[in-house]
């Protein structure tokens, strides 16, 4: 009845609302997968709003959810936020500015976060076909992650890869203390030709072009794009 309330006081907005009375009702509902936003409440009967997101989590819906309680608790908004909630409100506090403007917000956020996830796919789908040896690493040089060229080519696999740096690999001791320096002062490298030690003790002789990359949400947070042509 709040939420009906607080809806029609919205201006300029229409809200086309599917109402599910019970647990059971909602969670047949959450398997339709047609709704741009969800309000769960958090007493559900012997069921809560969090038990409801946890399915949602598991059924990968990328709804956005605003969890409404009868009151504010610290324990309740912890744990709903650590499930990915977009927004918790207070019943009692409820009003149609406030209201709209979390609809907004989430709406707006899980949009964002949909087009990161599709740029994230379109990225790892390219990252995995590729033909050549594709690496990130680490600020110091470590392997953070390898396609699976990267893995044939060297021959090691990912869990072995991923402890190692990647001039650990060079047969030339100088040319390891080369790229290191490059690594440990942030600069890319193009064309180094190096001899790498595979996991069977063969000598793979490569060419590497590795790009510095910071993130610009986490200045302080770097890595490394490493290609290694064959």
């Amino acid at each position: 009845f709040l939420t009906m309330e607080c809806l029609r006081d919205i201006r300029e907005q229409q809200f086309e609302v599917t109402w599910a009375a019970t647990y059971d009702e909602a969670l047949f509902l959450l398997n339709e997968r047609q709704f741009d936003i969800g309000l769960f409440d958090y007493l559900l009967g012997a069921r809560t709003g969090l038990d409801l997101l946890r399915i949602a989590n598991d059924l990968r819906l990328h709804t956005p959810i605003i969890m409404l309680t009868g009151r504010g608790d610290v324990t309740i908004d912890t744990e709903a936020l650590g499930l990915g909630v977009a927004d918790y409100l207070v019943k009692g506090d409820l009003e149609p500015e406030k209201l709209e403007r979390s609809i907004r917000y989430s709406i707006g956020r899980a949009a964002a976060q949909k087009a990161l996830r599709e740029s994230e796919e379109k990225y790892r789908g390219i990252f995995e076909g590729s033909m050549d040896a594709i690496c990130l690493l680490d600020a110091a040089g470590r392997f953070m992650d390898a396609n699976p060229a990267a893995l044939q080519l060297t021959g090691f696999s990912k869990e072995s890869l991923l402890q190692k740096k990647l001039a650990d690999l060079f047969e030339n001791e100088s040319l390891k203390l080369h790229f290191s320096q490059k690594i440990g002062d942030r600069e890319s490298v193009r064309d180094l030709e190096a001899a790498l030690i595979t996991a069977d003790e063969n000598i793979r002789t490569v060419v590497i072009a590795s790009t510095f990359h910071h993130l610009p949400a986490r200045p302080g947070e770097v890595f490394f794009q490493a290609i290694l042509h064959d």
